[in-house]
């Protein structure tokens, strides 16, 4: 991989604007071909499903941008009132950086920006899915493995 000239301190982390979907899209298809090679949803449904949660003031994908670059990764977000514990929760989903700026402290940033955002929101606990490979990054953060999500195909 090329060596990559930025400072970490330029890399904007915002919300995605509407208009910007398309490349996230793009973006979740690489994850969804990185991560689960064996699963091929169909490209249009995170799109369909993403554009129509983004009129929600609970529903967030966040961003990393760097000047002259451009997006380089996205995370996705929904603020949830959780009755069973009577406390409002924000559930971050799969987030994704492009392998050439992996490593940079990006994701970290990400991460923290979106911490952040949950607290001047008044959320109190932030959940995620415990993907196995990923628990030494969540540790590093403060996140305890509570539980797993559990499916079964009907």
């Amino acid at each position: 991989m090329p060596v990559l000239d930025f400072d970490l301190k330029e890399v904007l982390i915002r919300p995605a604007a509407i208009f910007e979907f398309e490349e996230i899209r793009n973006l979740w298809s690489a994850f969804i071909k990185e991560s689960f090679p064996e699963a091929t949803p169909k490209p249009m449904w995170w799109w369909v499903q993403a554009e129509e949660k983004a009129i929600s003031p609970n529903y967030c994908i966040f961003v990393p941008i760097i000047p002259d670059v451009g997006i380089v990764g996205f995370a996705e977000s929904l603020i949830v009132a959780n009755p069973t514990f009577g406390r409002i929760e924000r559930f971050i989903g799969p987030g994704y950086i492009k392998p050439e700026f992996r490593k940079t402290g990006i994701h970290q940033k990400l991460w923290e920006i979106m911490i952040e955002d949950s607290k001047l929101r008044g959320v109190k606990t932030v959940t995620s899915t415990a993907y196995p490979n990923m628990e030494s990054f969540w540790s590093e953060f403060g996140f305890i493995l509570t539980n797993r999500n559990i499916e079964k195909d009907i």
